[in-house]
């Protein structure tokens, strides 16, 4: 046991290094540090002393030696705008983020468990469809707009709850909520699931043939086995969530260290930013590393979590040789699971930004001043605008239909990168093993140890937005979930029958890869691809919000709703449809996910098999 903890404080010191050093590269990728590190205003002498004062004008090696010390030790330098240290900037905000954070982890636990309870109980009936049909919703909302919508309805309109600011519980219920729901939707998932599975056990029968109860039976019996799966996700969300509020924190101008850190972009006091950083980094390592421990300990299977992936019959030879057209069929043929009206969302979006100079009725730039803030037709507006106006009189439908062209083309240029960059290392990884495997899942967790949004924000902010850019933040977002998927699939398939026979017949490692692990391999990858699809085009919307992602005059769906926001009283349409976009999009990606999945999943291929031979008879 302590050999173990031993191992496992060696590794949590391993990634905080190796965060610390992606902070050190962002700094030098950027150019001169001392332009970062000193004001805009210092003069040549100034940043001459502060190289040396920090070694910055001695070799690469040893000026990060230099800089991990310092970090270490907090030294981040001094804020520029508060002329104090920057380590105590953010201890400043840190505990308004950790309140709005428990507050929303506590309200995503006391609703999801139960709900997701009663849905397992009651399997098919209308109240489980309508707790998943929420809970694919839930995970398709973007949090930034759920907040806006939270502010313009029971703020604005009904003035139920004060529209920003912190110090009382009514200030804390919309922010809360709007951070919880995407964890409830989790939650329930992951609860109902593992209470299906808890339910078809042999103890639950005897339970039930002993003629306990229901509710019971739930408590007492499968709820109990089903529980620590639970608690493993709620422990490791914690991390994401600290690191996601500053999404929450924008919208309702939440005291924490998200605004902190965006208030210190603006004001280009990146010594905040990397403190900021550094700091979210070591408690969202502390809580994974805690969780993972004790989850292991408890339930030694957990430590093999991807092995429900690879486990699901991905080799098998009929899904090999189902030919794509069949696939197709048979997915729009799953209505109950929303195949077809994904694939359906999702063609109609792809086709409308293909075809976006033709079908939008005006240039996504064209600005008429006479017309600005023009409300939709069916609010008094005209037909020449029927989704209204934006500030500069530019067509919010035409803006929408080219945000779909922009929004799409990074997703899926973005997916594809992350997917060929991550099968590649994951297949090199898990076939040759020893330490070139040792290398790559060191990498993997030292970006796993990051609160994502806030490195995407700190390394945008650093190497200035554009395109280019925001294709590297997200690519870097989605690569890790592939090469994991496929490096444990290969260490699986190793010791397959068909692979041994390829070795001893002495076929090379690169033939091997190609024809025999490759096909096995792209299943789970295609299954993965849809539902990272719906995930980058959130965090694309989510960084083009901040003002971090695509930049004007370039049509996005996230900066349509940053501008929008100021007129969220006056002109309601601006944070409406654009969203409205984002969510449709997310969940037509969402509901192909779920049916490819389900598709390439032999086991529920067999089940549907057996019901409709159930009806036949």
């Amino acid at each position: 046991m302590f050999r173990t903890i031993l191992r496992r404080g060696v590794r949590a010191g391993a990634a905080l290094v190796g965060v610390i050093a992606v902070v050190f590269v962002l700094l030098h990728a950027s150019g001169d540090p001392t332009y970062i590190l000193l004001p805009p205003e210092a003069s040549d002498e100034q940043r001459a002393a502060f190289r040396a004062q920090y070694g910055l004008d001695g070799p690469l090696p040893l000026q990060f030696v230099l800089y991990l010390d310092k970090a270490l030790r907090g030294d981040f330098g001094q804020s520029f705008s508060f002329q104090i240290p920057a380590l105590q900037v953010v201890f400043q905000r840190l505990p308004a983020t950790l309140e709005l954070t428990v507050a929303a982890l506590a309200l995503s636990v006391l609703v999801a468990i139960p709900a997701a309870v009663v849905a397992a109980m009651r399997r098919g009936t209308r109240y489980d469809r309508a707790l998943m049909g929420v809970v694919l919703l839930g995970q398709s909302v973007p949090t930034f707009w759920l907040g806006m919508m939270m502010i313009l309805v029971l703020a604005v309109r009904l003035h139920l709850f004060p529209v920003s600011g912190r110090g009382s519980w009514a200030q804390l219920v919309m922010p809360a909520v709007a951070l919880a729901l995407w964890l409830m939707a989790l939650l329930a998932r992951v609860t109902r699931g593992e209470m299906l599975e808890a339910l078809g056990q042999d103890y639950v029968r005897t339970a039930r043939a002993k003629g306990i109860g229901e509710p019971r039976v739930a408590g007492s019996h499968a709820l109990k086995n089903a529980l620590l799966p639970v608690v493993t996700v709620v422990g490791l969300q914690f991390g994401s969530l600290l690191g996601g509020a500053v999404m929450t924190e924008t919208v309702f101008a939440w005291p924490g260290v998200g605004t902190m850190m965006l208030d210190a972009i603006l004001k280009k006091d990146y010594p905040v930013v990397l403190a900021g950083v550094v700091v979210v980094a070591v408690g969202f390592i502390l809580v994974n590393r805690s969780i993972s421990t004790g989850s292991r300990r408890t339930q030694p299977s957990i430590s093999t979590g991807s092995h429900r992936l690879t486990n699901v019959g991905y080799e098998d030879p009929a899904l090999r040789s189902l030919r794509w057209w069949r696939a197709l069929r048979a997915l729009v043929r799953l209505p109950h699971r929303g195949g077809g009206v994904g694939l359906v969302i999702l063609a109609v979006v792809v086709a409308v930004g293909l075809l976006a100079p033709w079908l939008a009725p005006h240039g996504y730039d064209d600005q008429d001043l006479d017309t600005m803030l023009r409300a939709p037709i069916w609010a008094g507006g005209a037909w020449s605008h029927v989704l209204g106006t934006d500030p500069l009189g530019r067509d919010l439908l035409s803006r929408i239909v080219y945000g779909a062209r922009t929004s799409l083309l990074l997703a899926l240029a973005s997916v594809l990168i992350a997917g060929v960059v991550g099968v590649t290392l994951g297949l090199v990884s898990g076939w040759a093993g020893g330490r070139i495997d040792a290398l790559v899942m060191s990498v993997v967790e030292v970006q796993l140890s990051m609160p994502y949004l806030l490195f995407a924000i700190a390394f945008m902010a650093l190497l200035q937005p554009g395109l280019q850019n925001l294709v590297i933040v997200l690519v870097l977002r989605s690569w890790v979930v592939y090469a994991q998927l496929v490096r444990v699939s290969v260490l699986s398939m190793k010791q397959r029958e068909f692979v041994t026979v390829a070795v001893a017949l002495g076929a090379s490692d690169t033939r091997i890869l190609w024809r025999h692990v490759l096909p096995n391999v792209v299943a789970p990858a295609v299954v993965v691809s849809t539902f990272q699809l719906a995930e980058l085009i959130i965090v694309e919307s989510s960084l083009s919000f901040l003002g971090l992602g695509v930049q004007p005059p370039m049509p996005s769906w996230g900066s349509m709703l940053s501008q929008g926001r100021e007129y969220i009283s006056s002109a309601w349409w601006l944070v409406t449809f654009p969203g409205v976009a984002i969510i449709l999009t997310v969940l037509g990606a969402n509901l192909t996910g779920d049916a490819v999945r389900d598709l390439m999943d032999p086991r529920l291929r067999g089940l549907d098999r057996a019901r409709r031979r159930a009806r036949r008879t």
